[in-house]
């Protein structure tokens, strides 16, 4: 979870939290879990490549 403090790390100002995880990668997990390869995942999550993360471990 983000840090939801006023002018905290993940404040952007103006009442904006910069998540902690993306959608593309909760996506990207689901599409493994159903068998897509690692290049069908890209095409079907194009901003996975901005997070470090591509597998979140919540199917192991």
């Amino acid at each position: 979870m983000p840090s939801l403090e006023s002018d905290g790390a993940d404040d952007l100002g103006g009442g904006r939290i910069v998540p902690g995880l993306a959608v593309d990668q909760y996506a990207a997990t689901l599409l493994r879990w159903f068998g897509l390869s690692e290049g069908q995942i890209d095409l079907a999550a194009p901003g996975l490549g901005a997070f470090p993360l591509r597998d979140l471990g919540f199917l192991a």
